[in-house]
């Protein structure tokens, strides 16, 4: 039996992993042909989770999931020429120079809204 996307949830509460699968998508400009995107993702991240990556088959509509090992090697020709390690928020594909800023920025990312959440310091009071 295949597993679908709407499987996802029940396999994910099965096995204690969270999962977020991404696509090939074609671009609308013809120098790039192709891009990475999100297509489901997980309601919070935990220790244990996957990405994969989902690919359909026109020919015949069959869709196939492949495992991601590096996230970062798979998107970063498509989000920068520069040649050096990017770390990636597999929510939103944003991309940082440093752990440490990914970390900073994983915290909002992590929230279902889709805007950052700060509060003014004692001195903007």
């Amino acid at each position: 039996m295949q597993m679908t996307l709407k499987q996802i949830k029940k396999f994910e509460l099965l096995n204690d992993i969270l999962i977020n699968v991404h696509a090939i998508q074609e671009k609308k400009k013809e120098e790039e042909k192709l891009m990475i995107v999100p297509i489901r993702l997980a309601d919070e991240k935990k220790c244990k989770h996957a990405n994969l990556l989902y690919m359909q088959d026109p020919l015949d509509n069959v869709g196939h999931f492949a495992c991601i090992k590096n996230l970062s090697r798979l998107v970063s020709s498509q989000l920068s020429k520069k040649i050096h390690k990017k770390y990636i928020c597999d929510r939103c594909l944003h991309y940082f120079h440093t752990n440490e800023k990914l970390e900073a920025h994983t915290a909002d990312c992590q929230r279902m809204n889709d805007c950052a959440i700060v509060l003014p310091n004692e001195e903007d009071k």
